[in-house]
């Protein structure tokens, strides 16, 4: 019995706080294997306790070796205050809690969950269970519950990532005290077989200690000898140098922390030189040393994938070919366009107040410069005569918008339904970008969306009324577009003209079909009734072929139903 009471494997799974990336900092358990009053008999009890103490009291408080009973943190009266149990003393060390748990007083419903410092430091997503996921890294950075743990209540357990615990200790300039306690017993029929001494403390390495003690079979009640061992320990955990800054969502002010060998080289001009970009956000800075053209510089499309998907990034484009993207942290939006080569331009001086990974992403794209300048940018931030070139989003709301109140004032009933797509900001996202490289079935999938939006919005009910209110009773199955088809002929458009009107919207249901079958349909024929006389050289062509041929159909619907 000599490893169970010497407790030989305390370095290992589940004895040891640690995993591969996580630490339990919460925990209580235990095992039991056999009966009491049996000669086989074992039982061991594991309490696992943490708390935050300041790093220049750190080591003072490990060789105290605090036991995980010094370390709660509950409301309670003390005297006629009433402490949050925030905080706490031991022996003129302050310690803190990084889990807040309590006991509810009336219920006695136990409720646990990572304090709050941890979760605002992170921003950490919380998915109203166990589970804190990190809102950039897509990571799960902890996890926070209850568990069984007979004869006693539900226990908390309590586990992080220990990445993401460092990065914290390193801001908040603590580190982490982690204090375990455990108990086993044993039954044995002589007392040598137990391989302890009575009353005997024996100290295993820094901050921990083992004691042992032995019960007589008279004391016992069982006529077995009992060892008892209790393993006393502590574990620090320190904070990083420094914080991890490039990670953090919250916004970075104040003075620079980094140095120029921390920034990465873009390509600068057509000879591709490349260079670290000045810190200065002032154009004249660029233009002076022939960063860029005009302080432009140039990208391969792929450089939006990450903030079109990726939670916490953002981009949003307000004309056809231009906008802006935000990154987690950043102080300022990038100011970006799609070129006639479908590269991106992006504006130096807003990239170099990236930190330095997202600057590093951003070089990882860096192009030759080919082709111009956006030029719905260029037109408006150089020469100040801002091109007429609406949003995609903004041009489907507004056109939308007019048929409906069309169609409300001749016919007295709501045509356009608000669908479930518009509340996605990445969906409206990627929309009012469209298609940036060479996949079709990226564009594809972007037509089924605008599809949903321009013809899945429209109330089937609303159109069979109106029909129903000029003498026609429509086929039931008939759907969206042959419905305002009939409805066009139905107040004086010749049956033609009324086809042709709709053409558009059904060549867009045939791409949106290809999108789900990919055989048996040939998209040239879809794109001609969209008005495209060849296939699209481009995703991107393809795609303002659909939009402004959808648009233009339904201004041309709007205003034949006014008249």
């Amino acid at each position: 019995m000599k490893d169970w009471f010497s407790f030989s494997d305390m370095d290992k799974l589940p004895y040891f706080p640690f995993n591969r990336e996580a630490v339990t900092i919460e925990r209580a358990w235990g095992n039991e294997d056999g009966k009491i009053n049996q000669s086989g008999w074992r039982k061991e009890d594991w309490l696992v306790r943490s708390a935050l103490v300041s790093i220049d009291q750190l080591q003072i408080a490990a060789r105290q070796l605090i036991t995980p009973h010094s370390l709660i943190f509950r409301p309670h009266w003390d005297g006629d205050e009433f402490e949050l149990g925030n905080n706490t003393n031991y022996n003129g060390v302050d310690l803190f809690p990084i889990v807040e748990s309590f006991e509810h007083p009336i219920t006695g419903r136990a409720n646990v969950s990572l304090s709050r410092e941890f979760i605002i430091y992170h921003a950490l997503i919380w998915d109203f269970k166990t589970e804190y996921t990190h809102p950039t890294d897509n990571l799960l950075v902890a996890t926070a519950g209850m568990e069984p743990n007979p004869p006693f209540r539900d226990s908390e357990v309590v586990q992080i990532h220990r990445d993401y615990l460092r990065d914290f200790l390193a801001a908040r300039k603590m580190g982490l005290l982690i204090s375990i306690i455990a108990d086993r017993f044993a039954n044995a029929i002589v007392e040598t077989e137990l391989e302890i001494q009575n009353d005997q403390e024996i100290r295993v390495g820094e901050n921990c200690r083992i004691s042992t003690y032995i019960q007589t079979p008279e004391t016992t009640r069982s006529g077995y000898y009992r060892g008892r061992s209790i393993l006393n320990r502590t574990i620090c955990i320190e904070p990083y140098e420094k914080p991890r800054f490039a990670r953090s969502p919250w916004l970075h002010g104040g003075r620079n922390l980094y140095s120029d060998s921390d920034y990465p080289e873009f390509i600068i001009n057509h000879l591709g030189e490349k260079s670290v970009l000045p810190r200065e956000t002032i154009l004249s800075t660029y233009i002076n040393q022939g960063i860029g053209d005009h302080g432009y510089l140039y990208f391969r499309p792929e450089v939006l994938r990450k903030y079109l998907n990726e939670r916490g990034y953002q981009l949003h484009f307000h004309m056809r070919n231009w906008g802006q993207a935000t990154a987690p942290g950043s102080r300022r939006p990038i100011d970006l366009g799609i070129n006639s080569r479908e590269l991106i331009t992006a504006f130096g001086p807003d990239l170099s107040d990236l930190l330095p990974d997202e600057q590093a992403y951003w070089a990882s794209f860096s192009s030759l410069p080919s082709g111009e300048i956006c030029e719905e940018l260029f037109q408006t931030r150089m020469q100040l005569q801002p091109p007429v070139s609406p949003g995609i989003v903004d041009l489907i709301h507004r056109t939308l918008d007019n048929l409906d109140s069309s169609f409300r004032t001749r016919f007295n009933v709501d045509l356009v339904r608000r669908v479930p797509v518009l509340d996605d900001i990445k969906i409206m996202g990627r929309l009012s970008v469209g298609p940036y490289t060479n996949d079709w079935d990226y564009a594809y999938n972007l037509i089924k969306t605008l599809y949903s939006l321009v013809v899945e919005s429209l109330e089937t009910v609303a159109l069979r009324k109106a029909l129903e209110m000029q003498g026609i009773t429509p086929d039931k199955k008939l759907r969206q577009i042959k419905l305002l088809e009939e409805l066009l002929a139905s107040i004086g458009l010749a049956e033609e003209a009324a086809k042709r009107m709709t053409q558009s919207l059904a060549g867009l249901n045939e791409l949106r079909v290809l999108d789900a079958h990919h055989a048996g349909q040939d998209p040239v024929l879809s794109f001609k009734l969209l008005g495209a006389s060849d296939f699209p050289k481009t995703p991107r062509v393809g795609w303002n072929i659909c939009v402004d041929a959808v648009i233009l159909s339904l201004e041309n619907i709007s205003l034949c139903i006014n008249n």
